[in-house]
């Protein structure tokens, strides 16, 4: 699982979108183009995703469905939308009616979730208090005057234990950020990664997304932590969690294979080269960030590539303790000439 993740993510380019891109855009990939249900996509709205980040297509070769939550956030959200429209023509009732429509309200399918709480029986008890949300989300569609009011009734509502009703206001006024961290200040993770990759640009979701990770970890679940981190792209913070693991081969075979595919600069060269470029800079403050930063880069992956050496060398694997030697620059040589004098 972990070298699967790790392939997907250090060989497919990472979908992203510009700051801008939300409001330049009049309509977005939504459900309706990607899974025509009826009629929904002759009566799509072209700005019914005002407050909902464009969709980009999912990459031509995705992770698996079994990997869910680590999937990229086109995937995540196309998979989501099936799920969606499934339970749409379903016809559901009550409870379930109600969970469904406030899902199709959170990530942007404004006209679905009204289209939903109009078509409800007149004589389910609901039926007055889904008019009220259908006139809720029409209301607050264009409108910027009830922000504060509405934010005010949410954040009441979520401290009052009526966690999802808050998440659905915040929704609504394009506060889905917020949102994801109230359901992760109130322990509910898993559905804080959920709206953070169908509502939320990527460029935003990366924090919700690493806290996510960092839960894991801290939780115990740390392979999946770590798998969590590469989905992110933070490789350097995924190798930093397998060498506190003492997962020294995964470690060092990771930071080959990024170094090999430049997703990871190549240590050596980089720190050479931003010796070149840093030394005017280095001569008038004395100190350099630019070179800092180059060094500590390359004395973690020293460490790694240290560590994984000694445990090649116990095994008696000598052509792969030479090659990880090489790769450690004059200190490689140095460390080949001590384990070579000690056979």
């Amino acid at each position: 699982d972990f070298w699967t993740v790790a392939c997907h993510y250090l060989t497919q380019p990472p979908l992203t979108h510009s700051k801008d891109e939300s409001s330049s855009s009049n309509s977005s990939v939504g459900s309706a183009e990607l899974i025509t249900l009826g009629d929904s996509a002759s009566e799509k709205s072209g700005g019914s995703e005002d407050l909902c980040p464009p969709t980009t297509l999912p990459p031509s070769h995705p992770l698996e469905t079994t990997y869910h939550h680590l999937c990229d956030a086109a995937t995540y959200k196309h998979h989501e939308l099936e799920r969606l429209a499934i339970h749409e023509s379903k016809n559901l009732e009550g409870a379930q009616r109600a969970t469904l429509g406030r899902c199709l309200a959170v990530i942007g399918e404004r006209d679905r979730a009204v289209r939903l709480l109009l078509d409800a029986d007149a004589s389910n008890q609901h039926f007055y208090t889904d008019c009220l949300r259908a006139c809720l989300l029409a209301a607050t569609h264009h409108s910027t005057q009830a922000q504060s009011t509405i934010k005010l009734v949410a954040t009441n509502l979520i401290a009052a234990g009526n966690i999802w009703e808050g998440v659905e206001l915040l929704c609504l006024i394009g506060k889905a950020g917020d949102a994801c961290r109230y359901l992760q200040s109130y322990g509910n993770w898993e559905h804080s990664v959920w709206l953070a990759k169908c509502a939320l640009p990527i460029h935003e979701s990366v924090d919700i997304l690493k806290r996510w990770a960092q839960h894991l970890i801290t939780s115990g679940n740390k392979d999946q932590g770590v798998c969590a981190l590469l989905s992110v792209g933070s490789i350097t913070a995924a190798l930093e969690q397998l060498v506190q693991q003492h997962y020294h081969q995964r470690a060092a075979l990771l930071l080959a294979a990024a170094q090999q595919l430049q997703v990871v600069p190549n240590t050596q060269q980089h720190q050479q080269q931003q010796l070149t470029a840093s030394t005017s800079l280095g001569s008038q403050s004395g100190f350099s960030p630019v070179l800092s930063a180059a060094a500590s880069l390359a004395s973690f992956a020293e460490n790694i590539h240290r560590k994984y050496v000694l445990h090649l060398f116990s095994l008696g694997n000598r052509p792969a303790v030479t090659y990880f030697c090489r790769l450690m620059g004059e200190k490689g040589n140095s460390l080949l000439q001590e384990l070579d004098s000690l056979q």
